[in-house]
């Protein structure tokens, strides 16, 4: 009985959300605008678990094209992920444990 009462509420959320699927999207520049710099880690952060990559690996990534993307008198307002001692350090530390990982598993078969 609480599997179908669970089964149904389920249903009718998906239905709910398929209706509201006509919802205008904003553009690009709306979001930008509108996103926080925490909104914007968060965002980076999700699409790390849901891809099943490395934080490290999608924030260094993602703040060095952010960086690199960004005019040079705008450099010096962008966020704390996007400076390149944050986002140089990310992947720094991403290349030591793929290394690690790597002679581990060499080293590991002798």
């Amino acid at each position: 009985m609480v599997v179908r009462t669970l089964f149904a509420l389920l249903a009718m959320l998906t239905v709910s959300a398929a209706a509201r699927a006509d919802v205008a999207v904003p553009s690009q520049a709306e979001v930008k605008s509108t996103y926080s710099t925490g909104e914007k880690v968060c965002g980076k952060l999700s699409l790390a678990a849901l891809t099943g990559k490395s934080p490290w690996l999608v924030m260094g990534v993602g703040g060095a094209v952010e960086y690199l993307n960004t005019p040079d008198e705008r450099k010096d307002r962008l966020g704390l992920f996007a400076q390149p001692w944050a986002w140089g350090t990310m992947l720094v530390l991403v290349l030591l444990v793929a290394f690690k990982d790597t002679v581990l598993t060499v080293f590991s078969q002798l």
